[in-house]
Protein backbone atom coordinates (compact mmCIF):
# COMPACT_ATOMS: atom_id res chain seq x y z
CA UNK A 1 0.00 0.00 0.00
CA UNK A 2 1.51 3.27 -0.66
CA UNK A 3 1.64 5.86 1.73
CA UNK A 4 1.25 9.62 1.23
CA UNK A 5 2.84 12.42 3.12
CA UNK A 6 0.80 13.83 6.23
CA UNK A 7 0.48 16.94 4.27
CA UNK A 8 -1.67 15.13 1.25
CA UNK A 9 -3.66 13.10 3.52
CA UNK A 10 -4.55 16.56 5.90
CA UNK A 11 -5.50 18.25 2.03
CA UNK A 12 -7.95 15.47 1.57
CA UNK A 13 -9.68 15.46 4.44
CA UNK A 14 -9.91 19.49 4.73
CA UNK A 15 -11.29 19.19 1.21
CA UNK A 16 -13.69 16.82 2.22
CA UNK A 17 -14.89 18.61 5.49
CA UNK A 18 -14.65 22.32 3.39
CA UNK A 19 -16.14 21.79 0.58
CA UNK A 20 -20.18 21.26 0.89
CA UNK A 21 -21.82 18.54 -0.87
CA UNK A 22 -24.09 21.27 -2.53
CA UNK A 23 -20.76 22.99 -4.52
CA UNK A 24 -21.58 19.98 -6.92
CA UNK A 25 -25.56 21.69 -7.89
CA UNK A 26 -28.73 22.20 -6.14
CA UNK A 27 -29.63 18.53 -6.86
CA UNK A 28 -27.21 17.32 -4.44
CA UNK A 29 -28.42 19.54 -1.80
CA UNK A 30 -28.24 17.77 1.80
CA UNK A 31 -31.72 17.79 3.83
CA UNK A 32 -32.43 20.43 6.26
CA UNK A 33 -35.58 18.58 8.13
CA UNK A 34 -33.77 16.79 10.19
CA UNK A 35 -33.89 13.60 8.28
CA UNK A 36 -30.33 13.28 7.43
CA UNK A 37 -30.29 12.90 11.40
CA UNK A 38 -32.86 9.95 11.71
CA UNK A 39 -30.86 7.77 8.95
CA UNK A 40 -33.25 9.23 5.88
CA UNK A 41 -29.89 10.39 3.19
CA UNK A 42 -30.10 9.96 -0.45
CA UNK A 43 -27.68 8.04 -1.97
CA UNK A 44 -24.33 9.75 -2.63
CA UNK A 45 -23.81 10.86 -5.92
CA UNK A 46 -20.89 9.13 -7.82
CA UNK A 47 -18.87 8.90 -10.96
CA UNK A 48 -15.90 7.57 -12.64
CA UNK A 49 -12.79 8.69 -13.96
CA UNK A 50 -10.68 7.08 -16.59
CA UNK A 51 -8.03 7.46 -18.70
CA UNK A 52 -3.94 6.63 -19.23
CA UNK A 53 -0.20 6.91 -17.96
CA UNK A 54 2.02 7.48 -19.87
CA UNK A 55 5.63 8.04 -19.87
CA UNK A 56 6.80 11.32 -19.73
CA UNK A 57 9.40 11.26 -22.11
CA UNK A 58 8.55 8.55 -24.53
CA UNK A 59 5.17 8.88 -24.28
CA UNK A 60 4.89 4.68 -23.86
CA UNK A 61 2.20 3.80 -21.53
CA UNK A 62 3.09 2.62 -17.87
CA UNK A 63 1.68 -0.07 -16.50
CA UNK A 64 1.20 -0.77 -12.80
CA UNK A 65 0.77 2.54 -12.07
CA UNK A 66 -1.76 3.28 -9.01
CA UNK A 67 -4.30 5.98 -9.30
CA UNK A 68 -6.15 6.94 -6.03
CA UNK A 69 -9.04 9.42 -5.47
CA UNK A 70 -9.30 10.91 -2.46
CA UNK A 71 -7.77 8.60 -0.15
CA UNK A 72 -10.99 6.42 -0.91
CA UNK A 73 -11.12 4.79 -4.35
CA UNK A 74 -7.84 2.61 -6.39
CA UNK A 75 -7.42 1.34 -9.54
CA UNK A 76 -4.44 0.20 -11.47
CA UNK A 77 -3.06 1.14 -15.05
CA UNK A 78 -2.88 -2.00 -17.45
CA UNK A 79 -0.37 -2.65 -20.11
CA UNK A 80 -1.59 -0.27 -22.47
CA UNK A 81 -1.40 2.65 -19.68
CA UNK A 82 -5.24 2.61 -19.02
CA UNK A 83 -7.38 2.50 -15.45
CA UNK A 84 -10.64 2.90 -14.50
CA UNK A 85 -11.76 4.45 -10.97
CA UNK A 86 -15.15 3.40 -10.52
CA UNK A 87 -17.78 5.16 -8.15
CA UNK A 88 -16.14 7.92 -6.88
CA UNK A 89 -17.91 10.74 -5.06
CA UNK A 90 -19.26 13.49 -6.51
CA UNK A 91 -16.93 17.10 -4.92
CA UNK A 92 -13.30 17.63 -5.57
CA UNK A 93 -11.20 14.95 -5.81
CA UNK A 94 -7.38 14.66 -5.03
CA UNK A 95 -6.40 12.17 -7.95
CA UNK A 96 -2.81 10.58 -7.47
CA UNK A 97 -0.39 8.79 -9.61
CA UNK A 98 2.65 6.50 -8.60
CA UNK A 99 4.40 4.08 -9.64
CA UNK A 100 7.46 2.37 -8.83
CA UNK A 101 10.90 4.69 -10.30
CA UNK A 102 8.76 7.62 -11.47
CA UNK A 103 7.55 10.44 -9.49
CA UNK A 104 3.98 10.79 -8.30
CA UNK A 105 2.19 13.75 -9.76
CA UNK A 106 -1.42 15.00 -8.50
CA UNK A 107 -4.55 16.89 -9.37
CA UNK A 108 -7.27 17.86 -7.97
CA UNK A 109 -10.27 17.50 -10.24
CA UNK A 110 -13.94 19.02 -9.42
CA UNK A 111 -16.25 16.42 -10.07
CA UNK A 112 -20.00 17.84 -11.02
CA UNK A 113 -21.53 14.57 -12.77
CA UNK A 114 -20.77 12.70 -15.49
CA UNK A 115 -17.94 10.67 -15.87
CA UNK A 116 -14.27 12.20 -16.16
CA UNK A 117 -11.09 11.64 -18.71
CA UNK A 118 -7.91 12.24 -16.67
CA UNK A 119 -4.35 11.49 -18.54
CA UNK A 120 -1.31 11.44 -16.88
CA UNK A 121 2.36 11.76 -17.66
CA UNK A 122 4.90 10.15 -15.38
CA UNK A 123 8.85 11.20 -15.12
CA UNK A 124 10.95 8.78 -14.36
CA UNK A 125 12.62 9.47 -11.27
CA UNK A 126 16.34 10.83 -10.55
CA UNK A 127 17.19 7.81 -8.58
CA UNK A 128 15.99 5.65 -11.75
CA UNK A 129 17.49 7.47 -13.97
CA UNK A 130 20.86 6.95 -12.32
CA UNK A 131 20.93 3.66 -12.11
CA UNK A 132 20.55 3.20 -15.76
Amino acid sequence: MTHFPARTRRLVGLLACVIPLAACGSEYTLPTDGSAERGNTAPVPITNIRGRVLDLLTGAPVAGARIEASGATTATSAADGSYNLQSVQLNIALVVATRAGYDSTSTLLPLTGGDRILNFSLRQSVSATIGR
